[in-house]
């Protein structure tokens, strides 16, 4: 059963024990020099998922075909803020209808359709529906303004009909064909979704159906906007094959397949919970915190950026979460790359040493490319397959990975490369600092000053002497140069309703 809250990608550790996935660390070579062969194999830090379990060759589509068969009855979604809840059967039928609606507005195989909007049931029906017609779902950023918006090129789109300060209605463009609405309110000019879910004929529904056996698990099934480094959204287009096997895998490492169904319909205690370190701070800093009843979690995901080792130790102790795993992924992998395992030792989940290099990837994780821009495709992914994520990282004998920092994110203080992760990792450690982000600002001297700004927990305070007193603590011996703060102070209202944030450069030699 689904519990919908949030989903994201993470980082750090483990190989996921798979067929075909491949991984290994570049060390700034020539590409021409990037090998898989012996001759070169010293030149790498390289390890392979050697898993005995076959990949699942299936569609999206027919892998919720055959589950409901197995189980009709079983609850599939759960969304309690909005009280619906689903079955296989209802899951299955309702996105057949969806899918025959969309066929009715002339949409058809291999055509995109966009969704818009925050996590809610039309968003699950939309995933369904398309991967049973073909259609490739384009999922957009909820936070996408309109200048955004033209570079997703759709047929249809569905909508909420706002997130937070924006009014999608009003964004809108007005090359898009159709435009779906949810919600009840009429819009000029567009579809209600509850009158598509009606649209499709009983001829169109029993095409869904006969679709299934000519559909192709490597077609494309799903381009997710990523815009990482480069600024303008990339489309990263990945198939069945991709998603099906990532996320089956997962859960087998979450020994989801091994746990009894006990849904009761009065209960929604969760056993796994997914979420970016932040939000996991967030909740052991709720003021709440602990009138909640935790005590049927055992697992998760925390991923999406590096897991500080105290946060680590807060989810296991406080949250019931012994057997939390790190992952690390990029949407160009379908996400998850690297999983640790549920009773891997903490250190070994949030930490590794080794001398860095670019992490790559290769086999059946990596996606097709990024839809209709072939250059960027080619930087990305090599000839042989092999596909560059951006990422520095080290690996250790065992194949654990930890990451380092971004490659283009490198602050060069002085001629000296630093990455913001590291010292980052040594604020967290701090037992006053809730939250920290380190970035490079301008220096007319060094060319770059490394800035830290920090977000203390509720009631504490601290001065920018004190924390520069437990960097230097930290230094690992290298030489403590003070240098003056930043005028970066800033309200911090909009993050936690408390106090301003304490924001300072931080000394040479912390990392």
């Amino acid at each position: 059963m689904i519990y919908v809250g949030k989903w994201c990608n993470l980082t750090t550790m483990r190989i996921l024990a798979r067929l075909t996935n491949i991984i290994a660390l570049r060390r700034r070579l020539p590409v021409a020099q990037f090998s898989t062969s012996s001759k070169r194999h010293a030149q790498f830090s390289y390890t392979q998922g050697a898993g005995t379990v076959p990949l699942r060759g299936v569609t999206v589509g027919r892998l919720l075909q055959e589950q409901t068969e197995k189980t009709p009855d079983r609850e599939a979604v759960v969304f309690p803020a909005v009280g619906v809840r689903k079955t296989f059967a209802q899951l299955l039928e309702e996105s057949d209808r969806l899918a025959a609606g969309l066929l009715s507005l002339g949409l058809k195989k291999g055509d995109r359709l966009g969704i818009w909007g925050p996590n809610t049931p039309e968003w699950v029906l939309a995933q369904y529906a398309t991967a049973r017609a073909g259609i490739i779902l384009v999922n957009i950023n909820p936070l996408y303004r309109s200048f955004e918006l033209e570079h997703v090129e759709c047929k249809a789109i569905i909508s909420d009909v706002r997130f937070k300060d924006q009014d999608y209605y009003d964004i809108l463009l007005p090359s898009l064909k159709h435009v779906i609405m949810m919600g009840d309110d009429d819009h000029p000019g567009t579809w209600k979704f509850s009158d598509v879910m009606s649209a499709g004929s009983d001829e169109q529904r029993r095409s869904i159906v006969d679709l299934q056996d000519r559909l192709q698990f490597d077609e494309a099934i799903n381009i997710q906007f990523t815009s990482g480094t480069t600024g303008f959204p990339k489309g990263a287009t990945l198939s069945h094959h991709n998603i099906v096997n990532n996320a089956y895998f997962t859960g087998q490492i979450l020994d989801y397949h091994n746990r009894p169904y006990d849904a009761k319909p009065w209960s929604y205690l969760c056993t796994s919970l997914y979420g970016v370190p932040t939000m996991f701070i967030d909740m052991l800093n709720h003021p709440e915190f602990h009138s909640f009843d935790l005590s049927t979690l055992y697992t998760g995901v925390m991923a999406g950026s590096p897991c500080p080792i105290e946060t680590m130790r807060q989810v296991i102790a406080k949250m019931h979460m012994d057997q939390v795993t790190v992952c690390y992924g990029t949407t160009e992998n379908s996400p998850v790359t690297f999983q640790s395992h549920r009773d891997d030792v903490i250190e070994k989940r949030v930490s590794t040493v080794g001398t860095p290099g670019e992490l790559c990837t290769r086999g059946y994780i990596v996606m097709l490319g990024y839809w209709g821009d072939e250059d960027r495709t080619k930087e990305a992914i090599l000839p042989d397959r092999w596909y560059l994520t951006g990422d520095q990282a080290v690996m250790d004998e065992d194949g654990f990975v930890r990451i380092t920092g971004r490659i283009k994110d490198m602050i060069i203080r002085g001629g000296e490369n630093v990455y913001p992760l590291e010292i980052e990792q040594i604020l967290y450690t701090h037992p006053k600092i809730q939250d920290v982000q380190v970035v490079g600002v301008p220096d007319k001297r060094l060319g770059e000053q490394i800035c830290a700004c920090v977000i203390l927990k509720d009631k504490q305070t601290a001065t920018e002497e004190e924390i520069k007193e437990f960097c230097k603590e930290k230094g690992r011996g290298h030489e403590i140069v003070g240098a003056p703060a930043c005028d970066l102070t800033r309200d911090r209202k909009h993050v936690t309703g408390n106090t301003t944030s304490t924001v300072m450069s931080m000394p040479r030699g912390v990392y």
